[in-house]
Order: structure tokens, then C-alpha cells, then sequence
């Protein structure tokens, strides 16, 4: 119930009249919620029928009990009292804001009243705001502002300014003056800047109020670039029409010559190192009237991919002829699919029956135009039909209508769209307008409605109010009396004035009437009319408008100079009006200065924004009526929708259209929340709302609110004491012929209903495009509970999870792509349902495979497709129904290494360098040598320039041993004191020692000023005194591992005292606790800090620590609410298969359960994937007592996964219904438990192994193995849950403020595998790694188990094994499982990309040894006919030690006799020998004593090199 409203929001609290009496006497006193010192306040008594003397008291009380201020104290002889009761607003005890205790007491014999209610008195500081004379200084310039203080009023201030200082652009502070008296408001400073002041943007800053001007060395602009595009550009649209136009600054038009580009945005990462942008370069000359226009053809542009930004941005220059003088300017327009938009205008959200509902309707096109002309649709859907109605546009693009509601009932749906039957010759899309209507509470059906003024409304000139009204002779009585209706007039958080119109007695009960309100700066910009009367029968009947008033001023002031146009040195006059004794501030600037950036000038809109927030603090909210879910609370879940017979309707949501927003039992709108919705506390007597209506007979229906086909649906009925048996139907009218189900019941039951049920080819519409809004009618018959209610339910297609799976992410031309679609439905139950077409699209977009009518195979389908040699490269996609799937070609050698870079994700304003390391790694594992260079940079945007500044720091240098090479940046580097939340972006470049060959490496990290802080987590809002309060406190923030292991100090407030308790804090940062709450009244507040931390000037972390503290404010359930059910939070992950035990505690009224204790059900729903999951219930006998607790068993299983939601309720003999609800992590497992393993962990290359795959009876599994750092790289195997699902409700049951839904989220899978992010990763880079090794599918046979052999690929790495597995059980999913491949030594070769013919070269080859012992090797390089090796090199073999981790390089000399490609061998051979190496004895492998490499060596003739 956090209101956003500029007014701060009323709390009712209502007293019951005795029984009978129909002229019983009435009172309404109503007051701000905030009181704003030093303002004056004013407060509104009304009281009538009194039939006898009243003593009235108002007093403002303290919370210490002394120094309470009385605001009214009177006795009232008069049988009636209309009284304003204004008085000055007293200063705030403590700080800014202090609460305090609004007691009211009226005191007679026909009256005893005495009630309170916390207000907040608040310390409104003057509205500042700072005027620079121009925005742009040269140095040597001086600097002269202005700080203006005004109050709301618009009354100048003259408290002093304790501290006015203007700081550089390092944050050094440059000048200040101290305790600053301002003349009327005004104070007037200069500054002179230094000859060679620092460049950049500084800024003033007063009371927390900033203002920033710049520094620069600039030329004055003699004239302007406008740019003239449209404001929106359509995805259809062909071409676009740009102007460019130049004018001086006295409007003379400027020949030249311009130049511009037309931009669109790329989604690509790392944007400071490749193409960002698509653009098109325009140019020309300007004619005669100083603008160069032309037509743009956008076919270059892509304008519906999503891989492009939807904007254009157009840079254009203006270069004078003659001069060379050059300015710039730039523009952008967005890039929008949406061609007509209709929406609603001025509408309520709520009606009363028999008063017409009026509104208007929009029609807009995407750029904002406006459609005359054009023919609109209303469907107005309630009370189970249909009603349409045609309307024109008017010129406006506007239709008002207004619809007859005598007949409305029930909620009512306003779908308005376009009528495209008129329009046959569009091709554009629509977005239609939706409006849900509940009716007005009233329990008499007597309404008052107050007249919409629509337009803004000027100063000085009084409106005349209509006001209409409908009574109902129940409401006033056998003899009717005049009666009064007052109206309050509410704005800047207090009542401006009271208007007050007596009805005469003969009026009638149905009639209008007006009065007239005066308009004035005191009611801008925004004003609420609250009108209300309080009839005969006790019922107060009201109704609220709000106003846009035009921003004005109480000050009339004019200035004019004598002369509009004057010769340069002439003598003028410049005349001024304003208020006697006004002090007047002038500001004369040259326009060029306002060419550079507009000055925020000191205008009407500047000056208002300064107006304060009138908002209304939480903690001084009255509760709720009472109602133990708490829904009117913010953060709080919603699991119903409940509604009483005849009076409450089913919420209605619009044909092929998302599920409406909840709404509440209580939603439907009445006297008591147009209170709480203005800007008043209200004390009365008067019937405002529904609360306390009754029904002896109760029941409880829940149902989802999406059904999907084929599944059945699950209903929860609950009947409780039926007077004689009842018969329940349900009922789906849709489509699909559902029959009826009808059940018996009496006493007290509690039903659970699979249905509705689908038969097979019940539906011909293929299930994915089923997508219907059916009525789902609830008939409950018998005795005297006569039940007959309806609500819309979709009916739509199940949401089957597709995801995509290719063997690697980026292929070579010629190579075989891949790939395997997995279909499930939403409880991971493999689909066997034929896809129509699996396509694939190369990056032209053109369809180079497809496969149609394919049928999976327990729901995967396993295809492949070999690429062309000469495929186009780029990003392909495979699509499957809309889901969509990338991979990249590229035409890459094979790189000899990767270059990486290492950057902490997060950099902190607290951090004084950058940790940065760029390394090299060869996919053999061996250390990489070479050496590094490359640069860390951040773009800077200026605030008076269009361009951005890079900013970089360059580093180089050699790898080390570990192949890398490592400094730190410093943070000062970059000046990011005003850029928190920006990128940093390092590109590095490693060139490999010996070889020259080189890669390059991007990588970004992210600058914030993140501190530390405590947050409270699973903390409810509410407390109840006498259960245990609990919750948890957690460390947050960017580097807090230093931290962890301190103690929390937690400090607990309730207003007579302070607990402190002291929680260790775990591993990950969090500590919970549980508080005794005995003692606890009225507010209370909850402090963290750590306990212990040093004084910040002693603490090393100082600036990292600041503000590391948190408060929180439970508030205490209303006197009203005595019962109350609560389920304990679980907070830790629940693992599947292993039940939970869930603990409840409850409190029981005595007035609610009765006299005579009985027992009493207790029901638990559990919610999972959109719908009821099971149904618990625990009966409490009838000595358990009015306070307790109890626990009941809930098992966990994959139905749960990952979220699940227990919503427990019992419902009063007196009745009402207590409830509670709780969220439940659950661990995300699968029914189908598999495992995948490999016989040996670590295996030599080209060994067998065996891989034994478990999993149910009757699997198909998926396996793929592959080169382990393909994961790191980018691939990845995802399944995304995403969520949608609603309870519907149906209960007379007391709920008090009961929401409309339990939105318990419902998992399905969506497209899983690599994603565009995941590939785009870093595309400067592309390893050959080694891919993929098995891409298998194996069926289980009935034992449940199956094994395969394999054969380890001959290459050094670690394999990474996966596997899913498909069952009629469902899917499982595998752990991960590796295996380590290894050689005891290696051989490579290093060769260059192509040598000369005939030309001699080095042939390099390595010897890399695994081995913790020597070994003595001979290398040998393999004759051939196509190379001649130098003469002195002997027969081409070597001898030498290679010992544990070493590597040794052996070098031939050669030439190729032959052109082409030619075969290039070295074989490397441990060699048994007594000769040591060293002092250490060789040794030989029992396994791979033998490695052999061979290279394709390309050798060109002389002139292609």
C-alpha cells in the first residue's frame, strides 16, 4: 500500500453504531497524515444528529506523554458542527520527522468516542534550487549563481544556508561561504576563475541541492545545426526524409557545406574494438533558405533483427562557407513495430451501478501522431456477454464515450481496439487498450460521483463542479432531512479549503447539482476534491476527482525591454512589474552561449520541481481491516482471489490476451479507500466498507486460472457448515464440449477434483495453437446457500520446453554440424508431438537445410548437416517452432595457442588498482613464452560535448613462468569519480617467442561504487506480539570476504527500551535470529550494524565501510486482527526425496471460535507449476487451545522443483478466514535418476575404457564428451525455467484485503544449449580446440543400465562427459564426469604458415616432458621426397635429456623441392640407456614410449610470397 500519489495516503478506522437507530448521531474528523512544520495545518469536525451536549477534545500526544499539544477543545450545544480547526505545525522533537499520536475524544451520552492514530510531524526544508548566468565559462571568467529558497507556498525563505561550496572537476572544494542570509529568498555570489583553472565540470552544491557548470576553452557558436528527422521510424517504412539546417544566431539562414551520417546501433560486446554501428554517409550543400535535405533509403538497415538496436542516430556537421567555421549537432529516432496504439484516457477503475461510466479513447500512431478519422471498437464484457459499440476519431484522436451501468454487475471488462474490418487496406499491427472495472461498494447502492474537469485548469478563474447523486430510500429513511455534502479540497499534503452544499429534503433520489471552487496557486499543479455525505441509515456515500491546475504563481510579475530590436550601443529601457516590495533578479544572455547546452534555465517547470514529495512514510500506516495475509502490504505474495455471491465477481481477462493484474476481495473500490487514497487521517462512525459482512454457510473454491491441453486441472472445494445437503456443478463453456461434473455434499467436506479432463481428439486445433478463454461456472445448490458464479480461464496448448543442443559452437567449412532438439512438457515429461519444420538459416538469412514433420524420439530428435567448402561464414540459426538456435562458420587456421585476459569482474571505488593478467595457453598444456602489450580503457562521455573521450592506460611486457604476464592499472588512471556503473574494456595483443605468430584478447569489467552494506532477508512485514519475530541479516557487496566471520550487532527499538544481540555470521555472510516479542507495542525498529568496527578514520577500509548499517520496521498486526495463522519460513534449499518438516503457529481469538471450542481444519495447499501439487490438512482438536503450534510432514520431490508455494487457511466459526502463506527453494532435480561414469579417471591416449550409463528402465540418453574447455569457452548446457500460473477463487469466506491470485510460478523449459551471448563472448578469439568426442545415443534396456566402449582420442586434455537422459518417467539429468587423457612426453611442431620455394627455413620441433623422472629421447625428422634437409644436419635425428617439466627444442635447416602442401614428420622415441641425465638416471614409459606429429606445410612459388 505504498502509495506513489503526490497527496499522502488516509487510513480509516471505523466504530459501529448501535443497532436501530436511524438518526443515530455521526462524526467525521479528519486530518493530514503528515503535518509539515512550519507550515499551517488544518483539520476538519463534522458532527451531526446530535441530540445532546458533546464535550470535543483533540490533542497532538508524545510519545513521552508530556508536552502534548491540544488542537480543539470545546462543548457543542448545536446539533450540528461544521468546524475548520487550523493551527501552526509543531516542530519535530527529534531530527527532521517525529510520530506522534492524533487523539481524538468526543465525549456525551449519546457519544463516547476516544480513538488515535499516528501522524508525522515533519520538518519541510525550503525548495533550493541554483542559476548559474551561463553554462559554460573560459578560465579568467567569473562565475556568478544564484541559490533561491522558496517554501511549497512559493514564499521566498530566509533561513540561513549554513554552507555553500563549489567544487573542480577532482572534487577539490574551491571556494565556500558559511552561514549565507538570503534577501527575500535570494542570495547572489561570484567566483572569478583562475587564468589556468582545471578544464571539466564543476559544481555547486547547497543543502544536498548540486548545480554544474563547465570549464572549457571554447569559441562562441555564431549559428546553429538543427536536425529535422521523424520522431519514430517504422520497421515497414522503405526511406526516411532528413533535414540538416543551419541559422545564425540573429535567424539569418547559413550557406554551407554539410556532411552527416545515418547510424544503427549493433549488439555486439566489447564494443570499443569492433563495429559497433551500420551507418550511411550522407552530404551536401545547404540552399537558399539554409538547409540541405534528402532522402535516406533504409534498405541497408536491418530493421527487424533483433541482433540490431531499435534507434537511428544521425551526426551531422555544417561547415560555413567562406570561413571554415564547423558546428555539430546530432538527433536520434527510434525504430518501433507498433503502428496503432489505442489506449484509455481518464477513466476510473471502478464504476457505480446506475451512474454513467465515462472515458475516452486514444488512437496514436507509433511516432506519437494522432488517427482522426479512424473507426474504434468498445467491447464492454461482464455478466457473461458480450456488448460492442463503433466510435470515430475525432480530430483529436479521441472518442469520449459513456456507457449505462444500470445493468453492470460484477467485474467488467472495457476492451477497446480498432476496428480493422473498416480498415482492409492496412497491413499495420494493433495494440489494443484493456480497463477492469469493479463496482463501487455500497450497501445500500447510494452513490455520489463527481464530474471529471479533463483540461488543465489556468489560475484566477473558479470551475464549476458538477456533482450527481443516486439515494436510495433505504438510505435516507421514512422522513426524509436536508443533508449536507462537504467537499475537501486537498493539495500539498493538506486541506486548502472545505465547500459544503446542502441537498433540500425534497431533492429527490436521483438529481445533480454544482458549486463553484476557486482556482489558485495554491492548488498547483495538483489538487484532489474529496466529496462525501453521510446518510440517515449511517452510510457515508463519497466520491474523489483530481485536478491539473496550470503552474502559477501568487506573485504577478512582467518584464519587457522598450524595444524589441536595437542598434548595438543604444540607450533602452527595461521595464518591471511585480508585487509592492518584490525584489526582482535579471538574467540577460548572449543565445550563442545557449548553442553550446542549453542553460536549465530558471523557468516555470525548474521552479516547481523543487516542490517536495508529499508522500506518506509507512510507518505511521493504520492497519488494514483485519486480514492475516497482509496483501495490502508491499513484498508480500498473493495467493487468492476471493469473492462473496452477488456482490463480487470473478476477475475477467480479455480474449488472447495475458492474465489480468491481480485484484483483491477488497479491490472493489468503497468510501473507505477513496479516504485512504487522499490525503487525510479519518476518524468516523459512518458504514465506509464491506468489512463484517457474514454468511452462516461457507465455502472456498480455488481452480487454475490456465488450463492446459491434454492435462486435467485440479479443483479444491471446501464446504463448510451446510445447513442440508448441496449440490456443486461445474461447469466449462467453451469450445472443447467439456461435460459438467456434479457433486454431493453436506456438513462439512473438503473435495479434491481432477478436472476438467480432455479426451483424446477432443480438439482438432493442433495443441500448440490452442489458445482459448473459456467461462468457468461454479453452481453450489441447496438450502439457503444459493451460489451461481463464473470467471474466464484460458485453455491453451501445453508450454512444451524446446531446447537445442549443437556438438561445438563454432565449425569450419566443410566440417558436419551437429545437433539434437529435446522436447518436454512442463513436468519434464519427454513429447513425442511431431515438429512441422526444423530450418536452418545461413547469416544472409537464406534456408540451407530443413527437415519437415519430424517426429522425436522420447523427445529428442538427433539430426546433422555437412557445411558446404565455400559456405558463407557468419552466425547460423537452427528454428524449431520460434525457438531459435545459434552456432558460427568461420574459416580459422588452426591457432597455435589462445590469449586470454583476466580482470575482476567488479572494480570498486575503494580499489586503488586494477589486477589485470593477459596469458597464453597452448592446448597442450605446456607454458606459453612470448610477450604482451595491449591497453585498459574507458569512454568518457562530457556533459557539453557529443563525442565521448577514451580514456587508456597501455602496458607491456614478458610472460613469466606460469605464461603470463601481470600488472596492476591504477584506478586513478581512468577519473571515473562521476561514472559509477560504467565498463572498463582491456584489449590485449601476444605475440609467441620464436615464431611471431600472435593472438589477440578482449575482456570488459564494471566500475561501481559499491560499499559494503547489511540488508534484513525473509524478514515478514508485520509482526504479532507473543510469537517469535525471525529473519536474517546478510553482508552484501563487492569484496566482503574480509568481512565475513564478524558479528552482526542487532539492535531492537520498541520505543521503551533497546535489546541488543550480538549473531556470528556464517560463510556467506548471513546470520539469522529469532526476537521474543512479548513486550512489543506499537512501532518498533530493527538496527544492523557490525559490531565492533572501528571509528571510520581508524579503519583502513574506511571509505569501503561507510553507511554499512540497515534498519527495518515490522509493524504490528491491528488490534483488530486478534488470529492469525502463520507458517514458519523454511530458508534453506530443500532437497528432493528427503520430506520437510513444515512448523505452524497460530493465535485464535476467543470471540472468534465461540464459546463452545469444536475442532477445526486446518488446510494446506501445495502449489507447484500451475497447479495444486497435493492437499494436506490438519484437524486441531478442540482442547489445542486459542494459542500453539504444530508441524506436519511435506514431502519433496521433483513436482516441487525449483519453487513451490504451501498456502495454509482455516476458517472461524465466526467466519473468518485466517491464512498464511510460504515460498519453498526446492533443489532442482528430475524424476529420472541417471549417472554417467568412465571406467579409469585418467586414461593414456588411444587406450579402451568402458563408459557405463544408469538411468530408468527404458531411457534414451543423450551422451556428448568434450574437450573440457570448450564449457569455459562458451558452451554451455542450460535449461531455463520460466514461470506463469494463477489460483482463481471462489468464498464467502472473510478474507479482508485478499488479492486476486496466487501466482505460483510455473516452470517450462525454453531453448537450452549455446546462446548469440554465450558465442559473442570474446570474437576477437577462436581456439581449434579438439570438439567434440562422443555424440551418442544409447537406449537402457529393463535392467535400467548399459555400457559402451570407447577409445581415448590420441590428444592431451581433460574430457568432459555429459548426459541426459528421456524416459516415460521423465527426464534425468547426469553430474558431469571427466577423464584426463595423457601422454608421458610430447612432440610438436612449430612450423610457419608458408615458406618460399627452394628457400631455406628452420623446421622447430619440442619435446614436452610429463614425467616426474628424465628421459633421454631421439627425435627424428622423417625423410622425405618433397624436403631437403641441410647437409651438416646428418641424417636428421637428435639425441639429447628432456627431464620432469621441461621441454627441449631441436632445429633442422631445410628447404622444399616441392610446390603445394607437403607432409612434414618428427617422431620423438624414449630411448633405453644407462647414460644419465645429469645425476639422474633416464627413465622409459611402460606406455606411449613412442609420439609422432605430422604438419601440412605450405610451400608457394617466390612471387606469391
Amino acid at each position: 500500500m505504498r502509495s506513489p500519489a503526490v497527496l499522502p495516503v488516509l487510513l480509516l478506522l471505523i466504530l459501529h453504531l448501535t443497532a436501530g437507530a436511524s438518526a443515530a448521531p455521526s462524526y467525521v474528523v479528519t486530518s493530514p497524515a503528515v503535518i509539515y512544520h512550519p507550515h499551517t495545518a488544518m483539520l476538519w469536525v463534522h458532527l451531526s444528529s446530535l441530540h445532546e451536549p458533546v464535550q470535543v477534545t483533540i490533542q497532538l500526544q508524545r510519545a513521552d506523554g508530556t508536552h502534548n499539544i491540544t488542537l480543539l477543545e470545546r462543548k457543542v450545544q448545536e446539533p450540528r458542527l461544521y468546524l475548520n480547526v487550523t493551527f501552526p505545525a509543531p516542530t519535530p522533537a527529534k531530527g527532521k520527522e517525529e510520530i506522534v499520536d492524533l487523539h481524538i475524544a468526543i465525549q456525551g451520552d449519546s457519544l463516547d468516542v476516544s480513538e488515535k492514530k499516528k501522524v508525522m510531524l515533519r520538518a519541510l526544508e525550503p525548495g533550493i534550487f541554483i542559476q548559474t548566468d551561463k553554462a559554460v565559462y573560459k578560465p579568467g571568467q567569473q562565475v556568478k549563481f544564484r541559490v533561491v529558497s522558496l517554501d511549497k507556498d512559493f514564499v521566498p525563505s530566509n533561513k540561513k544556508l549554513p554552507l555553500v561550496i563549489l567544487k573542480d572537476p577532482s572534487q577539490n572544494r574551491i571556494a565556500q561561504w558559511r552561514e549565507v542570509s538570503p534577501r527575500q529568498g535570494i542570495v547572489d555570489l561570484s567566483l572569478p576563475l583562475a587564468a589556468e583553472p582545471a578544464l571539466g565540470t564543476y559544481v555547486i552544491e547547497v543543502e544536498g541541492k548540486r548545480h554544474y557548470f563547465s570549464v572549457e576553452e571554447y569559441v562562441l557558436p555564431k549559428f546553429e545545426v538543427t536536425i529535422d528527422l521523424p520522431a519514430v521510424v517504422l520497421e515497414k517504412d522503405k526511406k526516411i526524409q532528413v533535414e540538416i539546417c543551419g541559422r545564425y544566431t540573429y535567424g539569418k539562414p547559413v550557406q554551407g557545406k554539410v556532411q552527416a551520417s545515418l547510424c544503427q546501433h549493433i549488439g555486439i560486446r566489447y564494443s570499443p574494438f569492433v563495429q559497433t554501428q551500420s551507418c550511411i554517409e550522407v552530404s551536401g550543400q545547404t540552399e537558399k533558405n539554409g538547409c540541405f535535405s534528402t532522402e535516406v533509403l533504409l534498405t541497408a538497415f536491418s530493421l527487424t533483427s533483433f541482433m540490431y538496436g531499435k534507434k537511428f542516430r544521425v551526426q551531422a556537421s555544417l561547415v560555413e562557407d567562406g570561413t571554415g567555421l564547423e558546428q555539430k549537432n546530432t538527433k536520434s529516432c527510434e525504430i518501433l513495430p507498433k503502428i496503432f496504439t489505442v489506449t484509455f484516457e481518464n477513466t476510473h477503475d471502478f464504476y457505480k451501478p446506475g451512474i454513467p461510466y465515462t472515458g475516452t479513447m486514444l488512437l496514436t500512431r507509433a511516432d506519437g501522431a494522432l488517427m482522426p478519422q479512424k473507426q474504434l471498437l468498445l467491447i464492454v464484457q461482464g455478466q457473461g456477454k458480450d456488448t460492442s459499440q463503433t466510435f470515430l476519431t475525432d480530430r483529436s484522436g479521441r472518442v469520449f464515450f459513456e456507457l449505462e451501468t444500470s445493468g453492470w454487475s460484477g467485474t467488467v471488462t472495457l476492451h477497446a481496439q480498432v476496428n480493422e474490418t473498416a480498415h482492409t487496406q492496412n497491413d499495420g499491427t494493433y495494440q489494443d487498450a484493456y480497463a477492469y472495472l469493479s463496482p463501487f461498494f455500497s450497501a445500500s447502492r447510494s452513490f455520489l460521483w463527481i464530474r471529471r474537469l479533463e483540461s488543465e485548469l489556468p489560475c484566477g478563474q473558479p470551475q464549476r463542479l458538477w456533482v450527481d447523486y443516486i439515494f436510495t430510500k433505504k438510505a435516507l429513511g421514512t422522513e426524509p432531512e436536508n443533508l449536507d455534502v462537504v467537499f475537501l479540497v486537498l493539495a500539498k499534503g493538506t486541506i486548502v479549503t472545505v465547500l459544503r452544499k446542502e441537498l433540500p429534503a425534497g431533492a429527490g433520489l436521483r438529481g445533480s447539482f454544482s458549486l463553484e471552487l476557486p482556482i489558485g496557486p495554491e492548488l498547483a499543479p495538483k489538487a484532489k476534491v474529496l466529496g462525501y455525505a453521510v446518510l440517515p441509515n449511517g452510510e457515508m456515500v463519497a466520491h474523489s476527482t483530481e485536478l491539473n491546475v496550470a503552474k502559477c504563481f501568487p506573485n504577478k510579475v512582467k518584464m519587457a525591454f522598450s524595444e524589441d530590436r536595437a542598434l548595438p550601443g543604444s540607450a533602452l529601457r527595461l521595464e518591471l512589474v511585480a508585487a509592492p516590495g518584490s525584489l526582482c533578479a535579471l538574467h540577460a544572455v548572449d543565445r550563442s552561449v545557449l548553442l553550446l547546452k542549453p542553460e536549465a534555465e530558471l523557468n516555470t517547470e525548474a521552479v516547481y520541481k523543487v516542490l517536495p514529495e508529499f508522500n506518506y512514510p509507512g510507518s505511521i500506516k493504520d492497519p488494514p481491516p483485519c486480514s492475516t495475509f497482509f496483501w495490502d502490504y508491499p513484498n508480500f505474495p498473493s495467493p487468492v482471489i476471493p469473492f462473496v455471491p452477488k456482490e463480487r465477481q470473478f476477475l475477467h481477462h480479455a480474449r488472447r490476451h495475458p492474465l489480468p493484474p491481480p485484484s483483491w476481495r477488497n479491490s472493489q473500490m468503497d468510501t473507505y479507500k477513496l479516504f485512504q487514497n487522499a490525503a487525510l487521517k479519518l476518524f468516523t462512525n459512518a458504514n465506509t466498507s464491506d468489512v463484517g459482512i457474514k454468511s452462516e454457510m461457507r465455502y472456498v473454491v480455488l481452480f487454475p486460472s490456465v488450463l492446459y491441453y491434454p492435462y486435467p486441472g485440479k479443483v479444491h472445494i471446501h464446504l463448510m457448515d451446510l445447513d442440508e445437503p448441496v449440490r456443486v456443478t461445474l461447469h466449462l463453456a467453451s469450445s472443447h464440449g467439456i461435460p459438467n461434473v456434479t457433486l454431493e455434499a453436506q456438513g462439512s467436506d473438503i473435495l479434491q477434483l481432477n478436472w476438467p479432463r480432455f479426451s483424446n481428439g477432443q480438439i482438432s486445433t493442433p495443441p500448440a495453437e490452442i489458445h482459448e478463454v473459456a467461462h468457468l461456472h461454479v453452481s453450489i445448490q441447496g438450502g439457503s446457500l444459493q451460489v451461481s458464479e463464473q470467471k474466464k480461464v484460458l485453455v491453451k496448448g501445453p508450454e512444451l520446453g524446446t531446447f537445442m543442443q549443437t556438438d561445438k559452437n563454432v565449425y569450419k567449412p566443410g566440417q558436419t554440424v551437429r545437433f539434437r532438439i529435446v522436447r518436454l512438457d512442463q513436468n519434464f515429461i519427454p513429447n513425442n508431438r511431431e515438429l512441422p519444420l526444423v530450418a536452418v538459416q545461413d547469416p544472409s538469412g537464406n534456408r540451407v537445410a530443413q527437415w519437415r514433420e519430424v517426429s522425436p524420439r522420447q523427445g529428442i530428435v538427433d539430426l546433422s548437416f555437412p557445411l558446404a567448402a565455400e559456405t558463407a561464414l557468419g552466425t547460423y540459426i537452427i528454428e524449431v517452432e520460434g525457438k531459435r538456435h545459434y552456432f558460427s562458420v568461420k574459416d580459422y587456421g588452426v591457432p597455435h595457442f589462445e590469449g586470454l585476459i583476466r580482470l575482476p569482474r567488479i572494480v570498486t571505488a575503494k580499489d586503488e588498482n586494477i589486477p589485470l593478467h593477459v596469458c597464453g595457453r597452448y592446448p597442450s598444456g605446456r607454458t606459453f613464452r612470448g610477450r604482451a602489450e595491449g591497453m585498459l580503457c574507458h569512454d568518457q562521455d562530457h556533459i557539453f560535448q557529443e563525442a565521448s573521450e577514451r580514456i587508456c592506460a597501455e602496458f607491456k611486457g614478458q610472460t613469466r613462468r606460469n605464461g603470463c604476464f601481470s600488472t596492476r592499472v591504477p584506478l586513478a588512471s581512468f577519473n571515473l569519480t562521476n561514472f559509477y556503473g560504467t565498463q572498463l574494456y582491456a584489449h590485449a595483443f601476444l605475440l609467441e617467442e620464436g615464431t611471431g605468430m600472435w593472438r589477440s584478447a578482449n575482456k570488459s569489467c564494471t566500475f561501481v561504487d559499491e560499499t559494503a552494506k547489511i540488508t534484513f532477508e525473509n524478514n515478514d512485514e508485520f509482526y504479532k506480539s507473543g510469537l517469535p519475530y525471525t529473519g536474517t541479516m546478510l553482508l552484501k557487496g563487492t569484496n566482503i570476504s574480509a568481512l565475513r566471520g564478524k558479528e552482526f550487532l542487532l539492535v531492537v527499538d520498541t520505543g521503551r527500551g533497546k535489546q541488543r544481540k550480538t549473531l556470528r555470521m556464517d560463510g556467506s555472510g548471513s546470520a539469522s535470529f529469532q526476537l521474543d516479542t512479548s513486550d512489543w507495542t506499537g512501532r518498533v525498529s530493527l538496527r544492523g550494524e557490525l559490531k565492533d568496527d572501528p571509528a571510520a578514520s581508524e579503519h583502513e577500509d574506511q571509505k569501503y565501510l561507510k553507511n554499512i548499517v540497515t534498519n527495518f520496521y515490522p509493524f504490528p498486526l491491528s488490534s483488530n486482527c486478534e488470529s492469525l495463522l502463520r507458517i514458519r519460513k523454511v530458508e534453506k534449499k530443500l532437497l528432493c526425496s528427503q520430506p520437510q518438516t513444515l512448523w505452524v503457529d497460530y493465535v485464535f481469538d476467543e470471540k472468534a471460535v465461540g464459546i463452545e471450542l469444536q475442532s477445526m481444519d486446518v488446510v494446506f495447499l501445495v502449489l507447484a507449476k500451475g497447479t495444486i501439487v497435493t492437499v494436506l490438512r490438519k484437524e486441531l482438536p478442540a482442547g489445542a487451545g486459542l494459542r500453539g503450534s504444530f508441524s506436519l510432514e511435506l514431502p519433496i520431490g521433483p513436482e516441487l522443483a525449483p519453487k513451490a508455494k504451501v498456502l495454509g487457511y482455516a476458517v472461524l466459526p465466526n467466519g473468518e478466514m485466517v491464512a498464511h502463506s510460504t515460498e519453498l527453494n526446492v533443489a532442482k532435480c528430475f524424476p529420472n535418476k541417471v549417472n554417467l561414469s568412465f571406467s579409469e579417471q585418467r586414461a593414456l591416449v588411444g587406450s579402451r575404457l568402458r563408459l557405463k550409463v544408469q538411468a530408468a528402465p527404458g531411457s534414451l540418453c543423450a551422451i556428448y564428451a568434450v574437450d573440457q574447455r570448450m564449457w569455459s569457452s562458451g558452451l554451455k548446457d542450460k535449461l531455463k525455467p520460466s514461470t506463469n500460473a494463477d489460483l482463481k477463487t471462489v468464498t464467502n469466506t472473510q478474507l479482508g484485503s485478499a488479492p486476486s491470485s496466487l501466482s505460483q510460478r510455473l516452470p517450462y523449459l525454453q531453448g537450452a544449449g549455446p546462446e548469440k551471448d554465450d558465442m559473442e563472448e570474446d570474437p576477437g578469439i577462436q581456439m581449434d580446440f579438439l570438439g567434440t568426442w562422443l555424440w551418442e545415443l544409447v537406449p537402457v534396456g529393463e535392467g535400467g543400465s548399459a555400457e559402451m566402449a570407447v577409445t581415448v582420442p590420441d590428444a592431451i586434455t581433460k574430457w568432459e562427459a555429459r548426459m541426459f537422459c528421456m524416459s516415460p518417467l521423465g527426464l534425468g539429468m547426469a553430474p558431469a564426469t571427466t577423464l584426463t587423457a595423457f601422454k608421458p612426453f610430447l612432440v610438436e611442431l612449430v612450423l610457419p604458415y608458408a615458406v618460399v620455394h627452394r628457400e631455406a627455413f628452420t623446421l622447430v620441433a619440442t619435446v614436452f616432458n610429463y614425467l616426474r623422472q628424465c628421459l633421454r629421447v631421439q627425435v627424428t625428422l622423417v625423410e622425405s621426397a618433397e624436403l631437403e634437409v641441410s647437409a651438416d644436419m646428418g641424417k636428421g635425428a637428435y639425441r639429447g635429456c628432456v627431464c620432469a617439466d621441461e621441454e627441449r627444442t631441436f632445429q633442422w635447416s631445410v628447404r622444399a623441392t616441392s610446390l603445394g602442401e607437403v607432409n612434414v614428420t618428427v617422431i620423438a622415441k624414449a630411448l633405453r640407456t644407462k647414460k644419465l641425465c645429469g645425476t639422474e638416471m633416464p627413465v622409459v614409459p611402460a606406455q606411449g614410449h613412442v609420439d609422432t606429429e605430422t604438419k601440412l606445410l605450405r610451400v608457394q612459388p617466390p612471387e606469391l610470397m
